[in-house]
């Protein structure tokens, strides 16, 4: 997971509490796990948006 512009505390992985929360942008989630993470948006800085459009499922195969 990627968040832009804002960075998250995550603070537990499969359930499990971490000894020492970090702070980051991206994160990796494992198929089937979860991350918990805290976000704060009380003052997000929003400088530009970028979009790219994915292929559709039928250009995959």
């Amino acid at each position: 997971m990627h968040i832009h512009q804002a960075h998250f505390l995550v603070f537990a992985e499969a359930g499990k509490r971490l000894e020492n929360p970090v702070w980051r942008d991206t994160v990796n989630v494992p198929v089937g796990e979860t991350v918990d993470v805290v976000m704060d948006f009380t003052n997000p800085v929003i400088k530009g948006m970028s979009l790219f459009p994915l292929p559709s499922a039928e250009s995959r195969r």
